[in-house]
């Protein structure tokens, strides 16, 4: 077995990601920038959360936490030491994987519930600490708003254009990587994990270690996504790092299917889809309501099509209906 073999890379659907990033390159022409890459990175850290939820049974209450230290760390990099957008997207990262491996050992220490709680627990706890504590670089609840941002080589950052279609390519590398985590061997013992810790364990494998390495993958992921939003917004907002916002990250894995890879593209464009229908048919009011919808589109989908919307448009399309993770 080759290398390429080893690391699932021969195994990658190169037409599904080739026509995910042709769906979002000529999405432009019939939506705002903004919204099409909002929907291609909630739906990024929807598949960060999937990662633990779908394929490893370990549901996460703090995937929030990732994203908004993903955001708030390039953003603080920006307008504290450099405009340069590798560096400053660089540090988003780090510092959400370190962040990831800080609080990995006592959240992974137990299964559900534990973990979700505790992860929430941490979540809670850095929200607190950038609204206050950490207010004059973080901006508190009002955001921060990204002041310089420098050109990197010819790529012009300040020219939107330009600029959606670099994070478009960056989205695809990011892709890549997670379509090579799950055919690779660690995404095998991931499922294998969430179905029985114990025949992994008696295979010679530390379960731990293989929770652990998909948590800080699924961290470098999520944090990638805020950092990568941020810059594109110019900014970055307490809603990205709000416990509040693991109920939309939720939401867009469970709708479109969880333990599948085009599921949370589903279900980000149609919370994107809701959230943009409600603002346009009752303004102000749409954030009022919003929350109301989503619980009410939850309980239909958890009652009726509980496997998420993509399980039943593959069963449409190929007569099988897929319980298991879909690598």
């Amino acid at each position: 077995m080759t290398t390429l073999e080893k690391m699932g890379v021969l195994k990658i659907e190169w037409p599904q990601l080739l026509g995910l990033t042709i769906f979002f390159a000529v999405l432009p022409l019939f939506l705002p920038k903004t919204l099409s890459m909002q929907i291609l990175f909630y739906a990024l850290v929807g598949l960060a959360f999937d990662l633990m939820y779908g394929y490893g049974n370990l549901l996460s209450f703090g995937h929030a936490l990732f994203f908004g230290v993903g955001a708030y760390g390039a953003a603080v990099t920006f307008n504290t030491f450099t405009g340069n957008p590798i560096v400053a997207i660089g540090v988003g990262l780090f510092l959400t994987v370190a962040v990831a491996a800080a609080i990995g050992p006592a959240a992974l220490r137990r299964r559900d519930p534990y973990f979700a709680l505790v992860m929430m627990a941490f979540n809670i706890f850095f929200y607190q600490l950038f609204v206050a504590p950490l207010a004059p670089w973080t901006g508190s609840d009002m955001g921060l708003t990204i002041r310089r941002m420098e050109s990197f080589g010819i790529i012009d950052f300040s020219n939107k254009t330009i600029l959606y279609y670099v994070m478009l390519a960056v989205a695809f590398l990011l892709m890549i990587l997670i379509k090579i985590f799950i055919k690779s061997k660690y995404g095998a013992l991931l499922i294998a994990t969430s179905e029985s810790e114990f025949k992994v364990e008696s295979l010679g494998y530390s379960s731990f270690k293989i929770k652990y390495l998909s948590l800080l993958f699924s961290s470098f992921l999520a944090g990638a996504s805020g950092a990568l939003f941020a810059t594109f917004l110019g900014y970055s907002a307490i809603d990205f790092i709000a416990p509040t916002f693991n109920i939309i990250i939720v939401f867009i894995a469970l709708i479109g299917g969880s333990g599948t890879f085009l599921g949370p593209f589903i279900g980000s464009f149609i919370y994107i889809a809701l959230t943009y229908l409600l603002t346009v048919t009752m303004g102000w009011h749409a954030s009022i309501y919003l929350d109301g919808v989503i619980g009410f589109i939850i309980i239909i989908v958890m009652m009726r099509f509980r496997g998420g919307l993509y399980r039943y448009l593959y069963q449409l399309a190929k007569g099988v209906y897929v319980r298991e993770p879909m690598r």
